[in-house]
């Protein structure tokens, strides 16, 4: 009868481990999606694998049907509660079709009692769920509080399109939490978290703290959210949904973890700033980085340095390179030699600025960013040649900023050249106040 059964019991373990993903209090994103794919792999066991088997009894089968049904409403359900936390309408759908099956249920005189009790029971939560559902979508404080969960689950991702949603669910969040006047506590928990996550969005997708309204002190834009968690880190127990132990556990991460990482600038190299060119040649559509040269120009290197939602990576050398126009994407490089010059940049429209004996002199930096909802600018604070121990060549080190526009406004590809001397042997890249997918790092052409 266990082997009989079993395909039956598969569907129960799945529904099972949904229901565990969705009692936890204030259930995530992360949570529903994870039961929507145990609702799943069991609706697909109760489907395939649950139904009438031929040469078995009629006792046999009905049992099996017994508990294809039961499964399929409290499947259904689960999908219904996994969707209503995600915010899909698709929810009102799930519950309808489970409300019939566990009517049929509760009336079903083979099935034990309790299973019968537990179907009236899932019936009520589920009308419960949907009437909290149409109450979350009016009600404000509810309305930022989804918010700032949402915003919190996209920080996961550690990519421009994760920050991205961040940021627009913060200031949809920060919008509605204006309104909510009936819980003031409320009020403050869900301020305090929004700001906090604007001001991870913000340093991520490079929009300066002194752009943004919602943080008031752009040399400690984490002033105004600890405040508000070391007000509610203090309430007493009694007080629901462990919003005092949340509170003191988000103000540890902001003092402790990104508090100094946010403060932390690199000191400017000692040097004198140098201009940057005008450059309005567009990088082409796909090129091949670094191939061997004509000429004694490429005995010198030429390098470039990506960084995309891994972090930094080197250009492939020999391998053609094409840019993804709806990517994010941060290239430095090093140019030492005209084949490279005229593989990573289009000609056609216009000359090179450059005398034929240019690279035979010097050699060009070159910072290029783009992001596909932000426009952003290059700004290059220093430039400065650094002297190394006796017998080694100088290095240069550009110090710059990227600063960006908050996201929705068009995009654009901002390229920023620079001429140097050819002396010059190594070349880094230092980010000044920013951030980015999984962090930075300098590029250094080596």
């Amino acid at each position: 009868m266990i082997r009989l059964h079993s395909p039956c019991h598969a569907a129960l373990a799945e529904e099972q481990k949904a229901a565990q993903r969705l009692k936890v209090q204030n259930p995530t994103a992360d949570d529903a999606n994870k039961a929507l794919d145990f609702v799943n792999a069991g609706l697909d066991w109760n489907e395939h694998a649950c139904g009438a088997i031929a040469n078995r009894s009629r006792e046999q089968n009905d049992v099996r049907g017994e508990m294809y049904l039961v499964n399929k409403g409290f499947l259904y359900s689960l999908r219904g509660e996994a969707e209503r936390v995600l915010g899909r309408s698709s929810s009102a759908n799930s519950f309808a079709l489970a409300k019939p099956l566990l009517q049929q249920c509760t009336r079903w005189a083979k099935l034990p009692g309790n299973v019968r009790t537990n179907c009236t029971a899932q019936i009520t939560n589920n009308e419960n769920a949907q009437r909290t559902a149409k109450a979350d979508t009016a009600d404000p404080c509810q309305v930022a509080l989804r918010a700032a969960t949402d915003a919190g689950d996209a920080l996961r991702g550690k990519d421009t399109a994760s920050f991205e949603r961040a940021y627009r669910r913060t200031v949809d969040g920060l919008s509605a939490n204006q309104s909510c006047t009936k819980f003031p506590q409320m009020k403050l928990v869900n301020d305090a978290f929004l700001r906090s996550y604007k001001a991870v969005a913000d340093r991520n997708l490079n929009v300066p703290f002194a752009r943004d309204s919602d943080i008031p002190n752009a040399a400690d834009p984490f002033k105004v959210p600890n405040d508000e968690l070391t007000t509610c880190g203090a309430w007493p127990a009694s007080v629901p949904d462990n919003a005092a132990a949340n509170c003191r556990a988000l103000l540890d991460i902001n003092r402790n973890r990104l508090a100094p990482v946010y403060a932390a600038q690199d000191a400017l190299a000692a040097g004198t700033p140098l201009p940057t060119m005008d450059w309005p040649y567009p990088i082409a559509a796909g090129y091949t980085w670094d191939t061997p040269g004509n000429n004694r120009e490429n005995q010198v290197f030429a390098d470039e340095e990506i960084r995309g939602p891994a972090g930094w990576l080197a250009a492939a050398k020999g391998q053609e390179v094409r840019r993804d126009a709806n990517g994010d994407y941060v290239i430095f490089a090093a140019i030492r030699n005209w084949k490279d010059l005229h593989a990573m940049f289009d000609f056609s429209a216009n000359k090179e600025p450059f005398a034929a004996d240019f690279f035979t002199k010097k050699m060009l930096l070159v910072a290029v960013q783009h992001k596909p909802n932000q426009r952003c600018d290059i700004r290059v604070n220093n430039v400065a040649s650094i002297a190394r121990e006796a017998g080694a060549v100088p290095a240069v080190r550009v110090d710059y900023t990227l600063v960006c526009d908050p996201p929705g406004t068009p995009a654009n590809t901002v390229v920023k050249v620079l001429p140097v001397d050819l002396t010059n042997g190594q070349v880094s890249f230092v980010e000044d106040g920013g951030s980015g997918p999984i962090g930075t790092a300098p590029a250094a052409s080596r």
